[in-house]
C-alpha cells in the first residue's frame, strides 16, 4: 500500500498560521481510515510556530 503524505491542516488539525485547519476532507479521512495518510505539519517541521 502507497503512503500519502498530506498536512496535518488538510486533516483538521488545527495548526495553521493562524491556528485554523482547512479539513477534514472525505477522501484524506478514508484514506486515512484506511492507513494510508502520513500526517505532517510543514510549518512545525521547518521550526515556525502554529
Amino acid at each position: 500500500m502507497e503512503k500519502i503524505l498530506v498536512s496535518r491542516c488538510l486533516l483538521g488539525h488545527k495548526v495553521r498560521y493562524d491556528g485554523g485547519a482547512s479539513g477534514p476532507f472525505d477522501p484524506l479521512a478514508a484514506w486515512q481510515a484506511e492507513g494510508r495518510v502520513v500526517a505532517i505539519c510543514p510549518e512545525v517541521a521547518g521550526g515556525l510556530p502554529t
